[in-house]
């Protein structure tokens, strides 16, 4: 990946924003690192499962408040969509 491409990809910068939540030298902090620059295409084997797994998890937590806001207002308009759909039936 081109430094220009990492400008240009909100994912990159997801990685690198959670990096720290991973100890240098661990497995998880390997294969972060090699997504951002290489793209989950460069994955093979048993590293499918840690970072579908292990990191997953952690990258897709909210970044910051704009995104906390989003991830409640998605929340909120699925418990309403729920609700509707319960006083149909």
């Amino acid at each position: 990946m081109t430094d220009t491409d990492r400008l240009n990809d909100p994912f990159y910068d997801r990685i690198h924003h959670f990096l720290d939540q991973f100890d240098p030298g661990t497995p998880e902090y390997g294969i972060a690192l090699m997504v951002a620059d290489q793209g989950i295409q460069s994955l093979k084997g048993n590293q499918i499962y840690i970072w579908e797994k292990r990191i997953v998890p952690v990258i897709s937590r909210p970044m910051n408040d704009e995104e906390r806001l989003e991830a409640a207002l998605h929340d909120d308009r699925e418990a309403e969509a729920r609700d509707m759909q319960q006083l149909q039936e």
